[in-house]
């Protein structure tokens, strides 16, 4: 049986009620086939992440909604990855299925500490 993989993902929300410069910032684990909060357990912080997921303050929004797809929203350009591609592949595919409720709550957490 192959060891755990813990990876953490920086998630980046841009656009605030501030403008253009109030940007938050916040982390998700994947964990194997499992999304969790990187505040379940040791993680990593944010800066320190080797990959980053960025999208704006609306879709954010409507992704904590259920309403856009993360997935979705990486190929039609309303998120951006950078870094390691490995662990934010396996976020966005995450995200598509029943594990996807702590991305949407970690990105209404980002949205809601205006």
């Amino acid at each position: 049986m192959a060891a755990a993989t813990t990876e953490v993902v920086a998630l980046v929300v841009t656009g605030g009620p501030g403008g253009k410069a109030d940007e938050r910032r916040g982390a998700i684990r994947v964990e194997d086939e499992l999304l969790a909060p990187a505040d379940a357990g040791p993680a990593e912080m944010p800066g320190e992440a080797p990959a980053t997921f960025t999208t704006t303050w609306d879709d954010a929004g409507a992704m904590a909604r259920g309403e856009l797809d993360p997935s979705v929203a990486f190929m039609q350009g309303r998120a951006k990855v950078a870094g390691d591609m490995g662990p934010a592949l396996r976020l966005l595919r995450l995200s598509g299925t029943g594990n996807g409720a702590p991305l949407r709550d970690q990105l209404a957490a980002l949205i809601s500490s205006a």
